[in-house]
């Protein structure tokens, strides 16, 4: 009998999903030794990581698990590379969080619904898919996603299967992982690069930590758009007067320079100015911003239906609020 996601299962699921989304990206370790498992969470964390799939490449890898789900309960870790039904248990109880396999195997993905635990299956073709969805799933690891055909079969295969979203794995890279995220039907990437075997064997967790800031960043997209200085009267115009010289062009208040500078009368809040960021995805920056412990002014935020179009945060530099708001596509 076909086996489809449970309540249980769909409250973890659908938590793992809204995650996923917003970290926008995996990174996938293989760990060889026991003793690097807390050092590689040391230096995700210090980038503000709080993701990591440990793969079954390894003799280590349920122990591995065990030490990052027992002492860093923050870090939501996950077991890849699954082949076996009897895997999912064990990774189970060594506190994994979810599960992806790199193919479809109907008895590894059964076992993981029935018991409870999240699991993304590699799918790389509409068979796959079928499957996929048959059990009530949403979500498939997209594996080995560039040697597959990366973006152009993703949205070939995203026509006939619109409601379903994928995790591409398998050739991401700095290089690619922007172009990736920006493609709707992309929940979030995976990618080996950030701690790779050599970096572990090495002690190369600095260069772990820089690697993973640089996924952030790619992920956060942070722009800086415009510095608005609120003012009135003779203080505003004085400084649209200066503004004007600097841009070599007439400029009156509320009108915005070439470099972003602009003085504002009306809509006044609590700073004496405003710093704007522009990002593809502000859930996303707010995301790291809050683990990077900036918190929302919940109360600011303004929704394009499921989306956040703009929000303030509560942090300022100096008294100058700090403002993002979602680019134009």
């Amino acid at each position: 009998m076909l086996t489809t996601y449970n309540p249980k299962y769909n409250a973890n699921y659908e938590s793992l999903i809204r995650k996923f989304e917003q970290c926008g990206f995996i990174p996938i370790v293989t760990v060889e030794d026991v003793t690097d498992a807390l050092p590689l969470v040391g230096a995700l964390t210090a980038a503000h990581v709080d993701v990591v799939e440990i793969t079954y490449r390894s003799s280590v890898t349920e122990e591995v698990i065990r030490i990052i789900s027992g002492k860093c309960p923050n870090v939501t870790v996950g077991a890849g590379t699954v082949l076996t039904a009897d895997q999912i248990a064990r990774a189970q109880n060594a506190g994994a969080k979810f599960i992806v396999t790199p193919g479809f195997n109907p008895k590894v993905v059964d076992r993981a619904i029935e018991i409870g635990l999240p699991i993304f299956p590699g799918c790389s073709n509409p068979s796959d898919l079928d499957r996929l969805f048959e059990r009530g799933l949403r979500v498939c690891n997209f594996f080995p996603c560039e040697q597959m055909g990366g973006l152009s079969m993703l949205r070939a295969l995203s026509g006939p299967y619109p409601f379903l979203r994928f995790v591409p794995t398998g050739g991401i890279n700095l290089d690619n992982l922007r172009s990736y995220l920006d493609y709707n039907k992309v929940l979030c990437c995976g990618g080996t690069f950030v701690a790779t075997a050599e970096d572990l064997k090495e002690d190369r967790f600095d260069s772990v930590t820089r690697k993973a800031k640089e996924v952030v960043n790619t992920v956060m997209d942070l722009e800086l758009d415009s510095f608005t200085l609120y003012a009135e009267g003779k203080e505003a115009s004085a400084a649209m007067s200066t503004i004007s010289k600097f841009s070599g062009a007439p400029l009156s208040i509320g009108m915005r320079s070439d470099a972003g500078l602009e003085v504002e009368c009306s809509g006044k809040r609590k700073g004496i100015g405003c710093v704007c960021f522009k990002t593809r995805d502000v859930e996303r920056a707010l995301y790291y911003l809050k683990l990077r412990g900036c918190t929302v002014d919940e109360k600011s935020i303004v929704r394009d239906g499921n989306h956040i179009k703009e929000a303030f945060l509560l942090d300022k530099i100096s008294d100058i609020e700090c403002k993002l708001v979602r680019k134009e596509q």
